[in-house]
Parts: structure tokens; sequence; C-alpha cells
């Protein structure tokens, strides 16, 4: 018969110190190309862009798998869902940087931007290469470079609810609203939007690049268009309205 003798191990007191060895974390941010890394990330380029008429990462999220930015008729707030994860009060779950610049407050996370040349949907844990608030994910939005691109940009649209949209260096929207406030006779889910963008590039030679940008948005928007349960009538005498201002550089 073959007797196995076990070493005795010392027992560790429930409050001893163990010094463990040194742990190294490295990340590394993606390039351009998403497309052949191994992440979950929808990428929309510029021409696609144009075609499918997308002027906000609200507009983006609609041919992004798995990304849902809802509408709630004001953009006093936006919440961006992925793979179900976001917050719809407090503090948001997922990032949006416009040309590497972070918009910490998902209150101004509506907002229309022109001459956009790529959107990057990135899903999943990106705390480690993009800080904080991007435990869903983050999205990455960014405008033409005045290194590739000169000239003049025009854009025009016209929609029903006498909803306006142009843009030619610089920006403007604006909508009467669909919805008309029986109390005053006014239309109460009107908006104006308008919005101006710098961006100033320097190539300086050997990889060495040198960009910032300067943005002014300015938001006005009427009330909701609240029904009365009995008679499905929209009135009422209460002031409603939301104002932002919004300067990132």
């Amino acid at each position: 018969m073959a007797t196995i003798a076990a070493s005795a191990v010392p027992a560790v007191a429930p409050d001893t110190v163990v010094d463990l060895s040194p742990i190294s974390i490295t990340a590394i941010k993606q390039g351009n190309n998403l497309r052949n890394q191994a992440i979950a990330a929808t990428v929309i380029d510029r021409r696609e862009a144009e075609r499918s008429h997308i002027f906000s990462a609200k507009s983006a999220s609609e041919i992004a798998p798995n990304v849902l930015i809802p509408d709630y008729g004001s953009r006093i707030t936006s919440t961006i869902y992925v793979r179900g994860l976001g917050s719809r009060i407090d503090q948001p779950v997922v990032g949006l940087n416009v040309d590497n610049v972070p918009i910490l407050n998902k209150n101004n996370y509506d907002f229309d931007i022109a001459d956009i040349s790529r959107v990057e949907m990135i899903r999943g844990p990106q705390s480690s290469l993009f800080g904080r608030n991007t435990m869903g994910g983050v999205f990455n939005i960014y405008t033409l470079s005045p290194l590739s691109y000169q000239g003049t940009r025009l854009m025009a649209e016209y929609g029903t609810g006498n909803t306006m949209r142009f843009s030619a260096g610089h920006y403007f929207n604006s909508s009467d609203g669909f919805f008309t406030n029986e109390f005053n006779g006014e239309n109460c889910d009107w908006e104006r939007q308008g919005s101006g963008r710098i961006k100033v590039e320097y190539d300086g030679g050997n990889g060495f690049v040198m960009e910032n940008v300067a943005a002014l948005s300015v938001t006005r928007q009427g009330g909701y268009p609240y029904r009365f349960i009995d008679t499905g009538a929209i009135s009422y005498n209460d002031t409603c309205f939301y104002r932002r201002t919004t300067l990132t550089t």
C-alpha cells in the first residue's frame, strides 16, 4: 500500500497582508480603421452619413445595431442605450466625443452637427480608454478636416410642420412645431437651434498634427403637447420652455 504525505500549509490569519507581484494593464486607443480590429464597433463614413441624412448621434443610432437613443420630445436630455445599458437620470453610461472633445453631461447629447466626416459607435466597456461614463460604450463623432477638405458646403431641407434645416458655414435649425395649444392658439412644440464651429488644424510633418475646435450652440424650445385624457385637447396655461447655450473648445 502506498502512502502519500501532504505537506503542511501554515494557517494565514484573516488580517494578514499578502504582497502580490506587480500587475500591468496596457490599453491602446483604436486607430481610424476599426473594421479590422477585434472590437464590437459600427463605423459610418462621410458618404454613408450624407446618403443616410445623419446629422446627429440620434440619427446615427438608427443604423447602428444594439444602440437606441429615444426621442423624448425635448432636447433637455437624451440617453444613449447600448445593449440595454443606459441611464435615464444622473450620469450617462455611454460617452459622447466630438472631435475628441468629451461631452460630459447628457443634457448636451441631443444636438445637430453638420459636416460629419465619420461616426464611430464602440460597444462595450471603454472606461480604460475614454475615462468616465463609458461603461456601456462610446460615440465618437468627427467633422471634416480643413487639411483634407476645402470648399463651401450648402445644405437645405424642408419637411412637414414647416420644419427647416440649413447649413452654410454656420448651422441653423428651425421648426414651427406640429401641435397647437388651444388655450392661446400658438404652437407649443416649436424649436429654434443655431450653431457655429471653427476648426483649425496644423500639420507640422513627421506625424505632428495640432488642432483646435471651438463650437457654440444655442437651443430654444417650446413646451410639450400635453393632451387632456378626457377630451384629447391640448389646452393649458402653463409656461413651459427649454433654453440651452453651449460653448466648447
